[in-house]
């Protein structure tokens, strides 16, 4: 996997923390009574710290993948394997807190966290949970099995034994991949309506010198009369 690949899900995450830290930051509190102002003031503090929370898991996942797409099996099987733990078991944790985000700001009148997307997201992470015990099961029944001895276990064959638990749980690892793309596929209904713009580059003076501009020059002046005296 080439390293930039792992920027992409990178930039969804940081769109969606900024997008979501928009919302909590700017809302207006409707509400006129002293409870209810004080209620919504601590559900934003709340959302906001699990905004930051949810940004710094994000972070972990795509740093898995990059540890995942960089470093395979092959190679150094213990960084693969702390690789697909955060990129698999921290991304579900990530959807969970994304999840929860999405169900405690309906207040926030958020535009595109519709019913039908948080009950979307909920059916995702349930389906994501599942298939994490799935995969998690029979990679150990596999591994408890083994192809056999002396054979690798990269190379399996169907009369080999664990050569069924290793295919499912290779089937379940490929569609944990894809029920987190899907979820992330979900932020496009908020994200339309939502615009940022590029950093902003500015100019800063350098500080002066001691030495004035006009001082040098004079003093440019003075050498090139001296050099021209000289050659006379």
């Amino acid at each position: 996997m080439h390293p930039c690949l792992s920027l992409l899900p990178g930039v969804i995450i940081y769109t969606r923390y900024r997008q979501s830290r928009f919302h909590f930051e700017n809302s207006e509190n409707i509400q006129n009574s002293q409870n209810s102002k004080n209620r919504e003031n601590s559900a934003r503090k709340y959302l906001l710290h699990l905004n930051t929370a949810a940004f710094i898991t994000g972070l972990l996942t795509i740093f898995g993948v990059s540890l995942v797409g960089n470093f395979q099996s092959t190679n150094i099987w213990e960084v693969h394997l702390l690789g697909a733990f955060l990129a698999f078991g921290v991304g579900f944790v990530y959807m969970i807190l994304q999840t929860i985000i999405s169900c405690k700001s309906v207040s926030f009148k958020i535009p595109g966290n519709s019913l039908y997307i948080r009950g979307f997201r909920i059916a995702l992470c349930v389906a994501d949970f599942v298939l994490l015990i799935i995969c998690g099961i029979a990679a150990l029944l596999s591994t408890s099995k083994g192809p056999g001895p002396g054979k690798s276990t990269l190379h399996w064959s169907s009369d080999e034994p664990g050569y069924a638990e290793h295919l499912v749980a290779s089937i379940s690892q490929w569609l944990v991949a894809f029920t987190t793309v899907i979820y992330f596929a979900t932020f496009y209904e908020e994200f339309k309506h939502f615009h940022m713009k590029p950093p902003e580059v500015s100019y800063i003076e350098p500080p002066r010198s001691d030495w004035c501009p006009c001082s040098f020059s004079m003093f440019h002046k003075c050498r090139q009369e001296i050099h021209s005296a000289g050659n006379d």
